[in-house]
C-alpha cells in the first residue's frame, strides 16, 4: 500500500497547485502541478530506500499519470469523457495498489525521520501507514474535488449552474472529507455523521431558495456531489494498514 500512497501524494499534491477546485487552470500553473508531482514523487522514491531503477520507474509513471490526469480535464468535460477519466484514475490507482504487493517500500531515511518523531502516532506509525495516510489526505483535497466534478459531469449534471447556486462547495469538500476521514480513522463514526448532517442542515436554507430557479437541479447537484464526496472520504478507511 506504500506505493499507492506514494502515488496519491504526488498526485493530490500536483492537482492543489494545477487547480484546488478540482478543474485545473491552463498554462504554467498546470505545468508547475505536475512538475511538482513529478519532483514530489522522485523524493519520496527516494527517501524510502528505493534503489535507483525503482526510483527512475516510480517516477515516470508518476509523471505520465500526472500529465494525463491534468491535461484530460482542461478541456469540457462531456458525460463520456468525464465516465473514461474517472474509470482511468480507478484502474490507475488499483494498478498502483496491486504493484505495492510486488513492489515493497523498505522504510529509508523516511522511516528513520518518522521513528524519531516527538508525536507518538506517528513514531508508532508504520512507513506503509503513515504514507497511505498522508496520500489520502492530500487525495481528499483537489483531486477528490476532480473526481466528484467527474462524476456529476458523467451522470448529466450541470455543474456551472450548480456551482453558482451553492457556492463554496469546492472549499468545504475538502475540509468536510478530511474531517470525515479523520474521524473515521479514530473510531468515532457518530462523530462523522454529524459532519454529513450538520452539512445537509447548512445546505437546506440555499437549496429552498432555489425554488424556481431550478431546483431540481440544486437538489440533484447537492444529493450527487455529496453521496459521491462521503464515498471518497470514507472508502480509504479500508485499505489503510493498521
Amino acid at each position: 500500500m506504500g506505493v499507492a500512497g506514494t502515488w496519491l501524494l504526488a498526485i493530490g499534491m500536483g492537482d492543489v497547485i494545477a487547480g484546488l477546485s478540482g478543474r485545473p487552470v491552463p498554462g504554467v500553473r498546470s505545468v508547475v502541478g505536475v512538475i511538482s508531482s513529478t519532483v514530489l514523487a522522485a523524493t519520496l522514491a527516494a527517501l524510502v530506500g528505493w534503489s535507483v531503477g525503482p526510483v527512475a520507474l516510480f517516477t515516470a509513471v508518476t509523471a505520465i499519470t500526472s500529465g494525463l490526469w491534468v491535461w484530460a480535464r482542461i478541456a469540457p468535460l462531456s458525460p463520456r469523457r468525464a465516465t473514461v477519466l474517472a474509470w482511468g484514475f480507478a484502474l490507475a490507482l488499483g494498478a498502483m495498489i496491486a504493484a505495492g504487493r510486488a513492489w515493497p517500500v523498505a522504510g529509508g531515511t523516511l522511516q528513520d525521520w518518522l521513528a524519531r518523531s516527538s508525536v507518538p502516532a506517528i513514531a508508532d506509525a508504520g512507513i506503509d501507514r503513515a504514507l497511505v495516510m498522508a496520500g489520502v489526505f492530500a487525495f481528499l483535497m483537489a483531486t477528490s474535488n476532480a473526481l466528484v466534478r467527474l462524476i456529476l459531469a458523467a451522470v448529466g449534471t450541470d455543474t456551472e449552474s450548480g456551482e453558482q447556486k451553492l457556492r463554496g462547495g469546492r472549499m468545504i469538500g475538502p475540509l468536510e472529507r478530511a474531517l470525515l476521514f479523520g474521524f473515521g480513522l479514530a473510531g468515532q463514526p457518530t462523530a462523522a455523521a454529524l459532519v454529513a448532517s450538520a452539512k445537509s442542515l447548512l445546505r437546506f436554507p440555499e437549496i429552498s431558495s432555489a425554488r424556481g430557479m431550478g431546483i431540481d437541479l440544486v437538489t440533484e447537484y447537492f444529493l450527487v456531489g455529496s453521496l459521491a464526496s462521503w464515498t471518497l472520504a470514507l472508502a480509504p478507511l479500508a485499505f489503510v494498514p493498521r
